[in-house]
């Protein structure tokens, strides 16, 4: 079984989808969010390059560099 996080390459943080609060945030892999299809991850790549495009410009935004860190499952 494969499951897909993202992981920011500039802070090593891992992203935790919003759940009612409409704030995604970068969080330890412990807390992250992770998906069962590619398709999720692919989805918060194209969210998060849209919010790094809108917030470029206001002081104190960090641009987010985020990779899909596939992980697998394997039974012994």
């Amino acid at each position: 079984m494969k499951v897909y996080m993202l992981k920011d390459q500039n802070t090593g943080k891992f992203y935790q989808r919003h759940h009612g609060r409409n704030v995604a945030e970068w969080v330890d892999q412990r807390l992250a969010s992770v998906w069962t299809q590619p398709s999720g991850p692919n989805a918060c790549l194209g969210a998060i390059t849209k919010s790094n495009y809108r917030n470029a410009g206001k002081p104190g935004y960090v641009k987010a560099n985020p990779i899909i860190v596939i992980l697998e499952v394997v039974e012994k």
